[in-house]
């Protein structure tokens, strides 16, 4: 199972900052490639928020989750 290492206030900004830049990826015509760069790291970042996990957190040891 996987440790929640975000706390609640990075979980909602990262939420919103993935899903700006998914909007940004279908509605900016970027080229196909860069639609498809951009759309991973959004859907990577609001996957992060919903999960409260962060992989680059938990291999530096980081957490900002208050419990």
């Amino acid at each position: 199972m996987l440790k929640i290492n975000l706390g609640n206030k990075e979980r909602m900004v990262r939420g919103v900052l993935g899903l700006v830049i998914l909007l940004i990826a279908f509605f900016a015509g970027l080229p196909d490639t860069a639609i498809s760069i951009v759309g991973i790291i959004g859907s990577v970042i609001v996957l992060t928020a919903l999960l409260g996990f962060c992989p680059i957190y938990f291999i530096i040891h980081r957490s900002t989750n208050e419990e």
